[in-house]
Protein backbone atom coordinates (compact mmCIF):
# COMPACT_ATOMS: atom_id res chain seq x y z
CA UNK A 1 0.00 0.00 0.00
CA UNK A 2 1.50 3.07 -1.33
CA UNK A 3 1.39 6.33 1.22
CA UNK A 4 -0.10 9.55 0.08
CA UNK A 5 2.63 12.19 -1.57
CA UNK A 6 4.12 14.31 0.95
CA UNK A 7 6.49 17.62 0.04
CA UNK A 8 10.08 17.19 1.21
CA UNK A 9 10.99 20.11 3.42
CA UNK A 10 13.39 21.23 0.70
CA UNK A 11 10.31 21.73 -0.96
CA UNK A 12 8.17 23.77 1.29
CA UNK A 13 11.47 25.57 2.35
CA UNK A 14 12.04 26.85 -1.77
CA UNK A 15 7.65 27.22 -1.81
CA UNK A 16 7.76 29.63 0.99
CA UNK A 17 11.05 31.57 0.14
CA UNK A 18 9.32 32.29 -3.41
CA UNK A 19 6.29 32.86 -2.10
CA UNK A 20 7.91 35.64 -0.02
CA UNK A 21 9.92 36.99 -2.83
CA UNK A 22 6.17 37.48 -4.51
CA UNK A 23 5.17 39.11 -1.41
CA UNK A 24 8.07 41.65 -1.92
CA UNK A 25 7.53 42.21 -5.55
CA UNK A 26 3.92 43.08 -5.30
CA UNK A 27 4.47 45.19 -2.19
CA UNK A 28 7.28 47.01 -4.59
CA UNK A 29 4.29 47.06 -7.43
CA UNK A 30 5.94 44.71 -9.45
CA UNK A 31 2.72 42.19 -10.07
CA UNK A 32 4.12 40.60 -12.83
CA UNK A 33 6.75 39.38 -11.23
CA UNK A 34 4.70 38.21 -8.06
CA UNK A 35 3.01 36.28 -10.35
CA UNK A 36 5.51 34.66 -11.41
CA UNK A 37 6.77 33.59 -8.20
CA UNK A 38 3.83 33.00 -6.88
CA UNK A 39 3.29 30.32 -9.71
CA UNK A 40 6.92 28.78 -9.17
CA UNK A 41 5.81 28.21 -5.28
CA UNK A 42 2.69 26.48 -6.64
CA UNK A 43 4.56 24.41 -8.69
CA UNK A 44 7.59 23.80 -5.86
CA UNK A 45 5.46 22.50 -3.51
CA UNK A 46 1.23 21.96 -4.84
CA UNK A 47 0.26 21.17 -1.16
CA UNK A 48 1.42 24.45 -0.28
CA UNK A 49 -1.82 26.05 1.03
CA UNK A 50 -0.60 29.92 1.02
CA UNK A 51 1.36 29.20 -2.26
CA UNK A 52 -2.25 28.63 -3.89
CA UNK A 53 -4.14 31.34 -2.26
CA UNK A 54 -1.26 34.29 -2.95
CA UNK A 55 -1.29 32.84 -6.70
CA UNK A 56 -5.11 33.43 -6.80
CA UNK A 57 -5.05 36.39 -5.45
CA UNK A 58 -2.24 37.90 -8.32
CA UNK A 59 -4.24 36.23 -11.12
CA UNK A 60 -7.59 38.14 -10.37
CA UNK A 61 -5.66 41.24 -9.88
CA UNK A 62 -4.53 40.69 -13.45
CA UNK A 63 -7.84 39.58 -14.56
CA UNK A 64 -7.56 35.80 -14.68
CA UNK A 65 -10.81 35.81 -12.25
CA UNK A 66 -12.11 31.73 -13.25
CA UNK A 67 -7.66 30.74 -12.75
CA UNK A 68 -7.78 32.90 -9.82
CA UNK A 69 -11.20 31.11 -8.60
CA UNK A 70 -9.65 27.87 -9.15
CA UNK A 71 -6.18 28.43 -7.64
CA UNK A 72 -8.69 29.77 -4.28
CA UNK A 73 -10.80 26.09 -4.41
CA UNK A 74 -7.99 24.51 -4.76
CA UNK A 75 -6.17 26.29 -1.47
CA UNK A 76 -9.73 25.54 0.47
CA UNK A 77 -9.12 21.90 -0.07
CA UNK A 78 -5.80 21.63 0.51
CA UNK A 79 -6.86 23.25 4.12
CA UNK A 80 -10.03 21.08 4.16
CA UNK A 81 -12.51 24.00 4.32
CA UNK A 82 -10.46 27.68 5.68
CA UNK A 83 -13.30 29.82 6.23
CA UNK A 84 -11.42 32.87 5.52
CA UNK A 85 -10.41 31.46 2.18
CA UNK A 86 -14.28 30.75 1.59
CA UNK A 87 -15.12 34.50 2.17
CA UNK A 88 -12.91 35.74 -0.09
CA UNK A 89 -13.96 33.13 -3.08
CA UNK A 90 -17.57 34.06 -2.02
CA UNK A 91 -16.12 37.93 -2.62
CA UNK A 92 -15.31 36.67 -6.12
CA UNK A 93 -18.54 34.83 -6.82
CA UNK A 94 -20.09 38.19 -5.76
CA UNK A 95 -17.35 40.18 -7.84
CA UNK A 96 -19.02 37.99 -10.74
CA UNK A 97 -22.34 38.47 -10.29
CA UNK A 98 -23.12 35.23 -9.02
CA UNK A 99 -25.05 35.71 -5.94
CA UNK A 100 -26.45 32.66 -4.57
CA UNK A 101 -23.01 31.10 -4.80
CA UNK A 102 -21.47 34.27 -2.86
CA UNK A 103 -24.28 33.62 -0.34
CA UNK A 104 -23.78 29.89 0.06
CA UNK A 105 -19.82 30.43 0.25
CA UNK A 106 -20.56 32.52 3.30
CA UNK A 107 -22.79 30.16 4.94
CA UNK A 108 -20.59 27.67 4.63
CA UNK A 109 -17.86 29.92 6.34
CA UNK A 110 -20.31 30.83 9.10
CA UNK A 111 -20.94 26.99 9.67
CA UNK A 112 -17.27 26.59 10.30
CA UNK A 113 -16.85 29.87 12.01
CA UNK A 114 -20.22 31.57 13.21
CA UNK A 115 -18.25 34.90 14.67
CA UNK A 116 -16.94 35.31 11.68
CA UNK A 117 -18.00 38.77 11.29
CA UNK A 118 -16.32 38.82 7.37
CA UNK A 119 -18.73 36.05 6.62
CA UNK A 120 -21.56 37.65 7.83
CA UNK A 121 -21.09 40.91 5.79
CA UNK A 122 -20.46 38.77 2.90
CA UNK A 123 -24.14 37.42 3.50
CA UNK A 124 -25.34 40.45 3.93
CA UNK A 125 -23.89 41.95 0.50
CA UNK A 126 -25.37 38.61 -1.05
CA UNK A 127 -28.79 38.69 0.28
CA UNK A 128 -28.93 42.67 -0.35
CA UNK A 129 -27.87 42.19 -4.63
CA UNK A 130 -30.74 39.35 -4.26
CA UNK A 131 -33.06 42.08 -3.04
CA UNK A 132 -33.25 40.50 0.18
CA UNK A 133 -32.68 43.89 2.10
CA UNK A 134 -34.61 42.91 5.35
CA UNK A 135 -32.25 39.70 5.71
CA UNK A 136 -29.26 41.68 4.82
CA UNK A 137 -29.64 44.06 7.52
CA UNK A 138 -29.94 41.43 9.97
CA UNK A 139 -26.83 39.88 8.73
CA UNK A 140 -24.70 43.10 8.63
CA UNK A 141 -26.17 43.92 12.32
CA UNK A 142 -24.85 40.52 13.12
CA UNK A 143 -21.25 40.86 11.55
CA UNK A 144 -21.30 44.36 13.78
CA UNK A 145 -21.96 42.22 16.59
CA UNK A 146 -18.92 40.52 16.30
CA UNK A 147 -16.76 43.74 15.40
CA UNK A 148 -18.29 46.71 16.47
CA UNK A 149 -16.02 48.80 13.95
CA UNK A 150 -16.45 47.58 10.84
CA UNK A 151 -17.20 50.75 8.11
CA UNK A 152 -17.84 48.92 4.86
CA UNK A 153 -20.38 47.32 6.96
CA UNK A 154 -21.82 50.21 8.75
CA UNK A 155 -22.08 52.21 5.23
CA UNK A 156 -23.51 49.09 3.93
CA UNK A 157 -26.50 49.67 6.51
CA UNK A 158 -26.78 53.08 6.02
CA UNK A 159 -27.78 52.09 2.06
CA UNK A 160 -29.85 49.66 2.93
CA UNK A 161 -31.57 52.50 5.08
CA UNK A 162 -31.38 54.63 1.81
CA UNK A 163 -32.99 52.30 -0.48
CA UNK A 164 -35.89 51.37 2.17
CA UNK A 165 -36.59 55.01 2.34
CA UNK A 166 -35.16 56.00 5.79
CA UNK A 167 -32.34 58.80 4.64
CA UNK A 168 -32.65 59.81 8.52
CA UNK A 169 -31.52 55.96 9.89
CA UNK A 170 -28.84 56.24 7.34
CA UNK A 171 -27.91 59.71 8.01
CA UNK A 172 -27.31 59.01 12.19
CA UNK A 173 -25.56 55.29 11.51
CA UNK A 174 -22.75 57.42 9.06
CA UNK A 175 -22.98 59.77 11.63
CA UNK A 176 -21.93 57.45 14.07
CA UNK A 177 -19.56 55.67 12.22
CA UNK A 178 -18.08 58.56 11.24
CA UNK A 179 -17.54 59.43 15.26
CA UNK A 180 -15.82 56.20 15.52
CA UNK A 181 -12.86 57.16 13.05
CA UNK A 182 -10.01 59.29 13.12
CA UNK A 183 -9.83 62.37 11.38
CA UNK A 184 -9.38 61.86 8.13
CA UNK A 185 -10.49 58.27 7.90
CA UNK A 186 -13.36 58.60 6.74
CA UNK A 187 -14.08 56.80 3.18
CA UNK A 188 -15.51 58.47 0.09
CA UNK A 189 -18.24 55.91 0.21
CA UNK A 190 -18.92 57.29 3.69
CA UNK A 191 -19.29 60.84 2.04
CA UNK A 192 -20.61 59.85 -0.88
CA UNK A 193 -23.84 57.91 0.83
CA UNK A 194 -23.78 60.49 3.66
CA UNK A 195 -24.61 63.10 0.82
CA UNK A 196 -27.43 61.18 -0.45
CA UNK A 197 -29.03 60.65 2.71
CA UNK A 198 -29.03 64.65 2.94
CA UNK A 199 -30.25 65.45 -0.43
CA UNK A 200 -33.41 63.09 0.23
CA UNK A 201 -33.68 64.97 3.56
CA UNK A 202 -33.91 67.98 0.94
CA UNK A 203 -30.70 69.61 2.77
CA UNK A 204 -29.10 70.56 0.04
CA UNK A 205 -26.88 72.80 1.39
CA UNK A 206 -25.37 69.75 3.77
CA UNK A 207 -25.61 67.78 0.54
CA UNK A 208 -23.13 69.25 -1.54
CA UNK A 209 -20.73 69.33 1.03
CA UNK A 210 -20.82 66.02 1.70
CA UNK A 211 -20.81 65.15 -2.00
CA UNK A 212 -17.67 67.76 -2.09
CA UNK A 213 -15.27 65.68 0.47
CA UNK A 214 -16.29 62.32 -1.69
CA UNK A 215 -15.22 64.15 -4.90
CA UNK A 216 -11.61 64.69 -2.77
CA UNK A 217 -11.62 60.84 -1.57
CA UNK A 218 -12.98 59.11 -4.26
CA UNK A 219 -11.97 57.90 -7.72
CA UNK A 220 -14.17 59.98 -9.91
CA UNK A 221 -17.19 58.81 -11.25
CA UNK A 222 -19.89 59.69 -13.14
CA UNK A 223 -22.79 58.77 -10.33
CA UNK A 224 -20.88 61.12 -7.96
CA UNK A 225 -20.79 64.19 -10.23
CA UNK A 226 -24.21 63.30 -11.42
CA UNK A 227 -25.81 63.71 -7.80
CA UNK A 228 -23.19 66.64 -7.10
CA UNK A 229 -24.46 68.83 -9.87
CA UNK A 230 -28.04 68.06 -8.89
CA UNK A 231 -27.90 68.57 -5.55
CA UNK A 232 -26.17 71.69 -6.46
CA UNK A 233 -28.97 72.54 -9.21
CA UNK A 234 -31.27 72.19 -6.27
CA UNK A 235 -30.49 74.58 -3.80
CA UNK A 236 -29.87 77.18 -6.98
CA UNK A 237 -26.07 76.95 -7.67
CA UNK A 238 -26.50 77.34 -11.21
CA UNK A 239 -22.75 78.15 -12.51
CA UNK A 240 -21.72 75.32 -9.98
CA UNK A 241 -24.25 72.61 -11.57
CA UNK A 242 -23.65 73.58 -14.94
CA UNK A 243 -19.28 73.07 -14.43
CA UNK A 244 -20.17 69.44 -12.72
CA UNK A 245 -22.28 68.55 -15.26
CA UNK A 246 -20.05 69.30 -17.98
CA UNK A 247 -17.63 67.43 -16.36
CA UNK A 248 -20.16 64.15 -15.43
CA UNK A 249 -21.04 64.37 -19.45
CA UNK A 250 -17.28 64.34 -20.31
CA UNK A 251 -16.75 61.34 -17.84
CA UNK A 252 -20.01 59.18 -19.73
CA UNK A 253 -21.58 61.26 -22.00
CA UNK A 254 -24.45 57.99 -22.27
CA UNK A 255 -25.09 58.29 -18.47
CA UNK A 256 -29.10 58.33 -18.53
CA UNK A 257 -29.58 60.29 -15.39
CA UNK A 258 -26.54 63.10 -16.74
CA UNK A 259 -28.50 63.36 -19.77
CA UNK A 260 -31.62 64.05 -17.68
CA UNK A 261 -29.86 66.36 -15.60
CA UNK A 262 -28.94 68.19 -18.41
CA UNK A 263 -32.10 68.34 -20.50
CA UNK A 264 -33.45 69.77 -16.51
CA UNK A 265 -30.80 72.57 -16.86
CA UNK A 266 -31.42 73.45 -20.42
CA UNK A 267 -35.41 73.78 -19.44
CA UNK A 268 -34.51 75.89 -15.97
CA UNK A 269 -31.93 78.12 -18.03
CA UNK A 270 -34.77 78.87 -20.94
CA UNK A 271 -37.47 79.68 -18.09
CA UNK A 272 -34.66 82.23 -16.61
CA UNK A 273 -34.12 83.79 -20.07
CA UNK A 274 -37.85 83.93 -20.44
CA UNK A 275 -38.20 85.63 -17.18
CA UNK A 276 -36.12 88.21 -17.91
CA UNK A 277 -37.75 89.58 -21.06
Amino acid sequence: MSLPWRAAPDDVLASRRLANEGIGAGQAGDWEAAETFFQQAVTACPDDVRAHEHYAESLWRRGEQQAAMAELEEAISLSNGDSKQMVRLGEMHLAQGQMELAKQRAEEAIALQPQLAPAWALRGDALQALGESRLALASYHRALSYQPLFPQVQVRIAEVYLAQGRPQRALSTLDALAAQLPDGQASGQLWFTRGLALKRMERYNDAIESLLAARVRSTESVDLLYELGDAMLLAGDIAGARSVLEDAQAFDAQHPASRQLAVQFAQRAAAARQTLR
